[in-house]
């Protein structure tokens, strides 16, 4: 198949609020000065004028009057004298006329336009509506056929019909003429049919070329009526159905369009239509306004061409009786819901596929396809999508071979430009500006999403959409007042090129905020100096649903609201529709709000969260470190930390010298090693240091790592420092943590004592209470200070076993229901985050919507300062995280902790139950499951192999291991890189080729050293974590001794 295109055809400060950025209107004063006084106008009318671009006083007068002096002869179209004179021959003739109206609202009003006059005045008539799923668009040969063998001899278009060149030639050859009424741009050539009346024609005189489909349909029915003596009055009341389809289909507001929106409302409002009156009655509108037609009235009309038969509309606007106009009128309701819950499934769906492709929802024009998509709904949803991402959205209706396509696009980006660079990929498309339709091989999506997006760039570079709020003027809400109101009604009726104003409203004080039945909707009461108005907000308690509970003084608002009048009660019951809002808090309303904010952006995508400042005390970090650092060790000054060589004391402590050490070595500009012998310690160690000094840059390094890259803090373990000691010189600060582990291999200390002098300036020495070691060390390194820390206190209240026993929502669900203050560790970061919604969701439905967070060292600085920040002020309940969080996990206080997990070491333990405060006594539910316990020790342990266990793998391969078998396993990846390291590997083409080796040098590799520390810290933990009794658990948590033993 071939390509067919269709092609239809100030500046000013603003700022950032919810919906779109705030642009203030400002005409030159004089000139509003001038046209005041010249016409004599209000001067907010004068302004507002203005602000839509007419400012020639005759213009002003024009568009102010809205008289029938506005239309302009009809005869003045091209073509519209062989119209008349075709038509009257056919009337006389009793030839048979087939209205072929589109499927919108234009088509179907102007079809009941053109069918209620012709019938009523001798022709002899009937109506076609193309099926919009089936058929689409415009005339087609199948159509043609069809009303051929019905009889038809003349064809009447309405809104449709200029560019079908090929269907009008088939119809001649039927035997058929056509007449083409069509408001659309028409193409170079046109279809050789009788009379075309389209005011875009190249060569049609017509002065306004902005009239809607039923408006060209009522220009043909105005000159048919004089030529055969119908008065303009008769004809007048047919333009109830012209302000319908002219609304509807959202052309300018000007000229005579303004004329007969402005009659055609006044007739609507008593109209005589059964059909018109029976719709009205079941929408529940007591009164029509144009907002109503293009929100309420317009899409239940068009609902019955999108979901069924747009013929339902029509024989409602064309129905006489009441109880047939009220099973048609109920119909059309039916086919509406069904139409918003296809909507809102397709939808759904849509954003699904978007959001779950980042590349995808990033780039500059989003497609996304669907199987079998209702494709009467898919232009809606695209206009939904374009309205949430703010760019070029095509929607794609997947059938076997071919996929039906609907484009819409925000303002300043042409789609149809975008397509004419994808034209090569495309069956068809056409469209205007911003919205289009498109047809496709299902197999070229692909190909034509890249295509797009390229020639979007080629064309917009960077530039991304704003949507932009315009602002008419500035208003009190004592400026709304009779003569306002009676002013304003000058400009309606409002529409396309005509928009309602909009005012500004500034420093509203909030008496209250209701949401309607559905929760979609937002009510408002406002005050400003005794003036008291209600508002609505539609659409807006997604924004909005974070304040009901701040009402009063310290709530106030700027807003941008259109201003109504309440139907019923009068001038004095005026009320404000809110379109955008800008809410200031003051007091405790604000940092509330805050919190609220943080904490629904941390569950709405913590990994997309736009940085946060946290409410933390003012100073230094460092400073307030070291204040916690002295309350625990009973050090008096920062003085005397800064003179500490060496550290010896509990668990806790221990890691917050450590965070004292690296913080001050940076703010120094300098950079900091941290190095022990086992990478268990190590990684507890660098997990609390993370939780406490997050914002600094760390990395780990361990035998599996390459080199690494420079950093301000660096943890390594001491067999990579012992075997690549050039890595490491520019490290001018070197913590060696875990001391007393060396006494396992003293030897290892000794050779790290050797190489740390060559190069650091500063050494610092951190070890257990009970550490032999320390002293000498520090004797060898010329350390002039070391102090043994005690101690001094409980750490936890009691502990409650329940380890393979723990029934994880009963049990959690009746802590909650006691209101206590808990916390749930777990080993897995990906759990926490899950665990956290479900139990968020589920307190929420409590009423404790804010009392949940959760937290794990994946989560970005400025959230661990905030939640900190939380946790110190007692505003979570309920915390789910990760181990090592230096005790976040007591809530600073007397929390009960529950540690799911699994642990994988005792450290964990200690972690989490280890508060700040002297005063907090934990309580520790251990609810992990001992089997648990045991899988995370051997696999583990698997991933320290013995050099028995590597050269049985080798054999077992042969001595080639395939790289697909290592990369779907974490212990021969560990084993690949043993070998590596010694030069034992050869790498050929998807395999590993082993050379031989003996069992002395893997045992010089650095895994195997480190083996020979973390093996042993393994096996008393799972010794410790599965056989300990509560008693034996609650000594060792309290008294703080020695965790591990390394003689």
């Amino acid at each position: 198949m071939g390509t067919r295109c269709i092609i239809l055809s100030k500046k000013t400060r603003g700022r950032y609020h919810v919906r779109g950025e705030w642009v203030e209107l400002s005409p030159p004063s004089d000139l509003v000065q001038k046209l005041s006084r010249q016409l004599r106008l209000d001067p907010l009318i004068a302004r507002l004028l203005i602000n839509r671009g007419i400012t020639a006083p005759e213009e002003i007068k024009k568009f102010l009057s809205v008289e029938s002096t506005l239309q302009h002869d009809p005869y003045q179209m091209e073509g519209m004298d062989e119209a008349v004179s075709f038509l009257l021959k056919v009337r006389d003739s009793g030839r048979k006329i087939s209205i072929f109206g589109d499927y919108d609202v234009d088509g179907i009003t102007g079809t009941a336009v053109l069918f209620n006059f012709l019938n009523a005045h001798g022709w002899k008539v009937d109506y076609y509506i193309p099926d919009r799923i089936d058929e689409g668009y415009g005339l087609s040969a199948d159509s043609i056929d069809y009303l051929a063998e019905r009889g038809t001899s003349v064809i009447l278009t309405v809104d449709c019909g200029i560019t079908s060149v090929e269907a009008v030639e088939r119809a001649r050859f039927k035997g058929i003429d056509v007449i083409i009424t069509d408001h659309h741009e028409p193409r170079e050539v046109l279809p050789p049919a009788v009379a075309i009346l389209d005011p875009k024609r190249v060569d049609d005189p017509y002065p306004f070329k902005e009239l809607a489909g039923v408006g060209v349909a009522y220009k043909l029915v105005f000159a048919l009526a004089s030529a055969i003596g119908v008065s303009p009055e008769e004809v007048e009341k047919l333009l109830e159905f012209v302000s319908l389809g002219t609304v509807a289909d959202i052309v300018p507001l000007i000229d005579e369009n303004r004329y007969y929106v402005r009659r055609g409302m006044e007739l609507l409002a008593r109209s005589r239509n059964v059909g018109l009156q029976t719709l009205i009655k079941l929408t529940g509108l007591q009164s029509v306004a144009t907002s109503d037609i293009a929100y309420k009235l317009a899409p239940k009309l068009n609902a019955a061409g999108r979901m069924h038969k747009a013929t339902v509309a029509l024989e409602l606007l064309l129905e006489r009786d009441e109880r047939r106009a009220w099973q048609l009128a109920s119909e059309l309701l039916k086919h509406n819901a069904q139409r918003q819950n296809v909507e809102l499934e397709i939808y759904e769906q849509a954003l699904k596929k978007l959001e779950s492709d980042p590349r995808t929802v990033d780039s500059p024009v989003l497609v996304v396809a669907g199987k079998s998509w209702h494709p009467g709904v898919i232009g809606i949803v695209a206009s939904r999508l374009v309205s949430k991402f703010d760019k070029p959205v095509v929607i794609f209706s997947v059938d076997g071979e071919y996929a039906r396509g609907s484009a819409r696009s925000p303002e300043g980006i042409n789609i149809m430009d975008l397509f004419q660079g994808a034209a090569d990929l495309l069956v068809e498309f056409g469209g205007h500006s911003y919205a289009a339709g498109v047809t496709i091989e299902t197999t070229k999506i692909e190909a034509f999403t890249k295509r797009l997006n390229m020639v979007y760039r080629e064309k917009y570079g960077d530039y991304k959409f704003t949507r932009k709020m315009f602002v008419d003027a500035r208003l009190d809400l004592r400026d709304l007042n009779e003569r306002f109101f009676k002013a304003l009604d000058l400009l309606r009726p409002y529409g396309q090129g005509n928009p309602e104003p909009v005012f500004r409203f500034d420093d509203l004080s909030v008496r209250s905020i209701r949401f309607t039945r559905n929760n979609e909707h937002v009510k408002f009461v406002f005050a400003s100096d005794g003036i008291v108005i209600p508002g609505i907000g539609f659409g807006l308690s997604s924004v909005v649903d974070e304040y009901p509970w701040m009402q009063g003084a310290e709530m106030r608002m700027n807003v941008l609201a259109k201003v109504r009048l309440d139907d019923h009660t009068g001038f004095n019951h005026a009320f404000l529709e809110v379109v955008d809002l800008d809410v200031r808090l003051e007091g405790a309303y604000a940092e509330e709000l805050r919190t609220r904010r943080f904490i629904s952006g941390l569950f709405a995508g913590w990994q997309k969260q736009a940085f946060t400042e946290s409410p933390e005390p003012e100073g230094t970090f460092m400073s307030h470190l070291a204040r916690k650092f002295i309350a625990r060790t009973g050090l008096t000054s920062e003085r005397e930390i800064e003179l500490v060589d060496g550290f010896c004391g509990d668990y806790k402590s221990r890691n917050a010298f450590i965070a004292y050490t690296v913080l001050r070595a940076v703010s120094q500009k300098k950079k900091v090693l941290v190095v022990s012998p086992s990478n268990i310690l190590l990684k507890a160690t660098m997990l609390s240091i993370d939780h406490m000094l997050g914002e600094l840059e760390f990395q780990y390094v361990n035998s599996l790592s390459r080199v690494p890259k420079k950093c301000e803090v660096l943890f390594a373990t001491t067999a990579v420092v012992l075997k690549h000691p050039e890595w490491f010189s520019h490290y001018e600060v070197v913590v060696i943590d875990s001391v007393e582990a060396y006494e396992r291999r003293p030897r290892d200390m000794e050779r790290l004592i050797a190489n740390v002098k060559r190069w650091a300036k500063v050494v610092k020495l951190v070890a257990s209470q009970e550490s032999k070691l320390v002293e000498s060390v520090a004797t060898e390194l010329d350390l002039k200070e070391t102090v043994h820390i005690k101690s001094r206190r409980p750490t936890i209240g009691g502990i409650i076993d329940e380890r393979d026993r723990f029934s994880t929502n009963d049990q959690l669900v009746e802590l909650f229901s006691r209101g206590e203050r808990v916390s749930l560790v777990f080993s897995s970061t990906k759990k926490v985050y899950n665990v956290a919604r479900r139990i968020n969701r589920y307190l929420a439905s409590k009423g404790r919507e804010y009392s949940t967070l959760f937290y794990s060292h994946q989560l970005k600085p400025f959230q661990k300062r905030f939640i900190r920040s939380l946790i110190e002020q007692g505003k979570v309940d309920v915390l789910v995280t990760s181990p090592f969080t230096d005790g976040l996990s007591t809530l600073d206080g007397d929390a009960t902790v529950v540690f799911i997990g699994p642990p994988k070491t005792p450290l964990e333990l200690i972690d989490a139950v280890s508060s700040w405060r002297s005063e907090a006594h934990p309580l520790l539910y251990l609810a992990y499951s001992k089997a648990e316990v045991e899988k995370a020790y051997k696999e583990l342990c698997g991933l320290f192999p013995s050099i028995e266990e590597v050269s049985s793998v080798v054999e077992r391969f042969d001595g080639s291991i395939p790289k697909k078998a290592v990369e779907a396993s974490a212990r021969l990846k560990v084993m690949i890189g043993m070998l590596s390291e010694m030069g034992k590997l050869e790498d050929r083409n998807g395999t590993y080729k082993v050379k031989k080796f003996s069992f002395s040098s893997l045992a010089a590799s650095s895994r195997f050293n480190e083996a020979i520390y973390d093996l042993p810290i393994l096996k008393q933990s799972l010794r410790v974590l599965t056989s300990a009794n509560v008693r034996a658990l609650l000594e060792f948590l309290n008294e703080q001794r020695e965790v591990f033993t390394f003689g």
